[in-house]
């Protein structure tokens, strides 16, 4: 299921985020945030962003602590390794918040809660 969802309104790119029932941001839904604003900045039709919650109410809360609690777990629990390459993994929430600073375009936060 995609927590993602966007629209184009003419030149404007509406990119909702739905995380129901308590709209909370999660590494799935980080990364599906930054390839919908990282491919709205390189669509030459969209003029402008317009980032929303597509929970009633609720723009986007905050990171789901459910979720960094597991993650911290996790490492803690880990047997110590020795280094090796980096995984490839998906672009997190720091990339997220990178990339909207650098979109060339303007961003709105049409906050609705």
């Amino acid at each position: 299921m995609s927590l993602v969802s966007t629209e184009n309104r003419g030149p404007v790119r509406v990119i909702t985020y739905a995380n129901a029932p308590f709209g909370t941001i999660t590494a799935a839904g980080s990364a599906e945030m930054f390839s919908a604003i990282a491919d709205a900045g390189e669509d030459p039709l969209v003029r402008v962003i317009v980032v929303t919650g597509g929970v009633s109410g609720i723009f986007i809360r905050h990171y789901d602590v459910g979720e960094l609690s597991d993650a911290a777990d996790a490492v803690q629990s880990a047997a110590p390794r020795s280094p090796s390459p980096p995984n490839p993994r998906p672009p997190g929430f720091h990339a997220l918040t990178d990339m909207i600073s650098a979109v060339e375009k303007p961003v709105i936060a049409a906050i609705n809660g």
